[in-house]
């Protein structure tokens, strides 16, 4: 909650108006979604720590 009110206060400074933030915003959140989707599927850009591992020790990915 805090933190989103720190948010908008600070998207206030930069951006003009809302709508102009808006499709800024948009941008941050999507990227933050695909991170967090990479994170819990254990891969970030299409490496997975546990598949090098499998690939390493020669157990079948």
């Amino acid at each position: 909650y805090l933190n989103n009110l720190i948010d908008i206060k600070r998207r206030n400074k930069f951006y003009q108006s809302l709508r102009t933030a808006s499709s800024t915003i948009k941008g941050m959140e999507t990227i933050r979604g695909i991170y967090k989707k990479n994170r819990r599927n254990g891969t970030l850009f299409g490496f997975s720590v546990s598949t090098e591992i499998k690939v390493l020790m020669g157990i079948p990915a």
